[in-house]
């Protein structure tokens, strides 16, 4: 066993293996509270609360491990300072445009977004400087979401307003640990023009990064609130989760990449991580395509088989994000940002034109098909510039060969 754990890659696949089971658990604990139709609303707001959070975040806390490198004066608490003013400032506006416009539906995201935004920012200051505390609690964090959603389920009456409160508290949770761990003291925090130069300046490339990929991944469910019923959005976001967890296969490997092109651009690595990821992403398709209706029917009920087609669709975007998952990372770390930014500018604005054209014809499904095309258009961009810049021939990464199979037979005869 301990070689086993010392051994990166396999340490993370497994890691990634039981978050998805756990995640799979906590998501039959909430569709099964919600029913197909709040599961569709709860969809909505959810990715609307995700795309608000990175505006308001703003990137800030990305950009503190490169604050404390730089060496600002009292930078821990000039931080969470921030972030406390990020909360509350987002609470007003909320509140206020709640109140003003009388859209009491947005009282979804009054409870989700400033404490989401608190609890992200001061989680990647603890990242930095309490990191293995921070690992140990997300490791905890996914029980704690399985244990809430399972309590959900069994104890509370169905209001989707419930699974909304169940995010903020899981997100004060968080925050009260991470505070207790990082003790900040905003006594005396002073900024200069300099300081906010450079912290805004920094950010602002993190924050369109992230927003670019989360448009690629949630834009498709804003634009199908007002063209769907809800009980066809709640099957649309239940068939792409489903689809989705394939695409957790290259984040095994990702993790341990993330290390080593902050080194070295190690070629050897990403070209034997894209080969295994997508083999395994092959064969969890094949499964999907045989047992996703049972899979829906045993994890959801009866209501969410329906969902089975937007899987099948889905699931084939999973190579082409496999590839922009485990090369992404070498254009970040060889200071390639804005070609990163091209490359998702052009990719997000695809998935925009196509669900504009083929969710009035086809819906879900036209939805799930522009999704794909999208993700397509991603990988391909980064794939085909990646082979350029190292002199690769297309199809080394792509394809198990037999040293490869050698090589996975190596490293299973070595942890028997």
């Amino acid at each position: 066993m301990k070689k086993i754990l010392s051994n990166l890659y396999v340490f993370s696949i497994l890691n990634n293996i039981m978050s998805v089971l756990i995640g799979v658990l906590t998501s039959a604990f909430l569709n099964r509270y919600l029913g197909v139709e709040l599961r569709g609303e709860y969809a909505y707001y959810l990715n609307l609360s995700s795309i608000l959070v990175i505006f308001i975040g703003f990137g800030l806390a990305q950009s503190y491990p490169r604050a404390v490198r730089k060496g600002l004066d009292n930078v821990k608490n000039k931080y969470f300072a921030l972030a406390l003013l990020q909360f509350v400032l987002s609470f007003i506006v909320l509140l206020l445009n709640m109140l003003i416009n009388k859209n009491w539906g947005n009282i979804y995201l009054l409870i989700m977004v400033p404490s989401q935004v608190f609890a992200q920012q001061v989680g990647y200051i603890a990242a930095v400087d309490k990191l293995k505390k921070y690992q140990k609690m997300n490791f905890i964090d996914v029980f704690i979401s399985l244990i809430l959603n399972f309590l959900l389920f069994v104890m509370v009456p169905q209001y989707v307003i419930m699974a909304f409160i169940v995010i903020a508290l899981k997100s004060i949770i968080d925050l009260i640990y991470y505070i207790y761990l990082l003790k900040p003291n905003l006594r005396k925090i002073n900024f200069s023009s300099e300081e906010l130069k450079f912290i805004f300046g920094l950010s602002f490339i993190t924050m369109v990064m992230t927003l670019l990929i989360n448009i690629n991944y949630k834009v498709d469910v804003i634009m199908l609130k007002n063209k769907v019923s809800n009980s066809q959005l709640g099957l649309y976001t239940t068939g792409t989760g489903l689809a989705n967890y394939i695409w957790i296969i290259p984040d095994a490997f990702k993790n341990v990449l993330f290390s080593k092109t902050a080194k070295n651009d190690s070629i050897q690595d990403i070209n034997w991580s894209i080969k295994i990821s997508i083999a395994m992403s092959v064969i969890c398709m094949l499964g999907l395509a045989v047992f996703g209706k049972i899979a829906l029917f045993i994890l959801y009920g009866i209501e969410f088989v329906s969902a089975y087609n937007v899987t099948c669709i889905i699931m084939f975007g999973a190579p082409s994000m496999i590839l922009f998952k485990l090369i992404s990372n070498l254009f970040i770390a060889n200071g390639k940002q804005i070609f990163y930014c091209i490359g998702l500018t052009i990719s997000a604005m695809v998935n925009i034109f196509l669900n504009v054209i083929l969710i009035p014809l086809y819906g879900i499904n036209g939805a799930a098909f522009a999704s794909v095309i999208s993700y397509s258009v991603c990988g391909i961009i980064f794939y085909v510039r990646y082979i350029r810049d190292y002199n690769i021939k297309w199809y080394i990464p792509l394809f198990i060969t037999h040293t490869d199979l050698k090589k996975i037979v190596s490293m299973v005869k070595k942890y028997k």
